[in-house]
């Protein structure tokens, strides 16, 4: 299950996987709203649950 962060300014949702190096991998929300930040968690928590999101994958999921 993903958590929602904020470093800085900005937030981010880090990912954990035991199986994949590295364990943590954080993707950048680019908001420095919370509102915004927790939808956008929202739905990469939703498409991650459903297969359709690897934080290890290398693209932006933002876009």
């Amino acid at each position: 299950m993903p958590t929602l962060l904020k470093q800085g300014n900005y937030y981010y949702s880090q990912f954990y996987n035991s199986d994949k190096k590295p364990q943590r991998k954080r993707i950048a929300l680019k908001t420095t709203y919370k509102s915004v930040a927790l939808q956008l968690h929202r739905k990469l928590e939703k498409k991650h649950a459903l297969g359709l999101f690897d934080a290890w994958s290398g693209f932006d999921a933002t876009a």
